[in-house]
């Protein structure tokens, strides 16, 4: 919102860069688990932690003050700023690279160590990514308000790898999973099966837009006559919502409904709440 506010570029662009810390996760899914199948969970987890840190770091310095203003500054915009695309760019696909080297040093570590409910034990560790998303949100709006954007961005990627950084020692997988060294070899006879490229379509076109929303809220909030903190409480409760969500079909998974169903109804409900609500939304209910 700041940077929209500010002239910087407009919320769908913002929305669009947005979207490059994701997709590197599912492009580079292959060589991120090559790369934990030869050199092991802890180094590409710090690898990744360090990736984080450095991209959000760098990041903070793609914009700056400017003189010729895009638009005049209105009420909070006490700075005029430019966007540097190109950096903006390669240090998104930066934090988006580490976040995929930190996702598949640890995706199936608790796998492991269960026979069953795996759907669930699945949902419950990634529903603490959408606690911390929730968190992030709000301190990343609180300092934002006391040190400005940039230190904020800059103190979130200290905060993320100084977090992350330590506890890659303790990524140490399951016996059985050490045994078949974390990951299954890749078979490009799966792509001869339709059932799996479809399930490849999907999930590709259900990640895209994935961390959209997100940057959209504070935006759309302020269109709709809200203030930029209720943008950022919207936020928090979309990554909480997201946290609910992954442990309730988690559940749903481990049933006869499966996870390929539990994957088709999360899809349609996302997809449902696109079409029917956020067109005709104009106030915080």
């Amino acid at each position: 919102e700041t940077l929209v506010s500010a002239g910087a570029c407009d919320a769908a662009t913002l929305g669009w860069i947005s979207s490059l810390t994701i997709i590197p996760m599912p492009v580079f899914s292959i060589p991120f688990t090559k790369a934990v199948s030869r050199l092991g969970n802890r180094v590409v987890g710090a690898a990744g932690a360090v990736s984080v840190s450095v991209g959000y770091a760098c990041l903070s310095f793609s914009w700056s003050p400017t003189a010729h203003p895009k638009h005049a500054p209105g009420v909070g915009v006490e700075q005029a700023l430019e966007l540097n695309m190109a950096r903006m760019v390669v240090f998104a696909l930066m934090v988006g690279i580490g976040y995929g080297m930190v996702f598949f040093s640890t995706s199936q570590i608790a796998v492991g160590y269960f026979k069953s409910k795996r759907g669930l034990v699945i949902g419950i560790v990634y529903s603490a990514s959408g606690f911390g998303g929730a968190c992030c949100a709000m301190l990343l709006r609180v300092m934002a308000n006391r040190v400005g954007l940039a230190w904020a961005v800059r103190i979130l990627g200290l905060g993320a790898g100084g977090a992350m950084l330590p506890l890659t020692w303790w990524l140490v997988p399951h016996h059985a999973e050490r045994s078949k060294r974390c990951v299954e070899a890749f078979r490009p006879s799966l792509f001869l099966d339709s059932r799996f490229n479809l399930l490849l379509i999907a999930t590709a076109l259900g990640t895209f837009p994935l961390f959209v929303p997100p940057f959209l809220l504070p935006t759309y909030a302020t269109s709709a006559g809200l203030s930029p903190n209720t943008g950022a409480w919207l936020v928090a409760g979309y990554s909480l919502a997201s946290a609910v969500g992954r442990v309730a079909f988690g559940m749903v998974a481990d049933t006869r409904v499966g996870p390929v169903t539990s994957l088709m109804l999360a899809l349609v409900l996302a997809s449902t709440s696109i079409l029917a609500v956020w067109p005709v939304s104009s106030n915080l209910a």
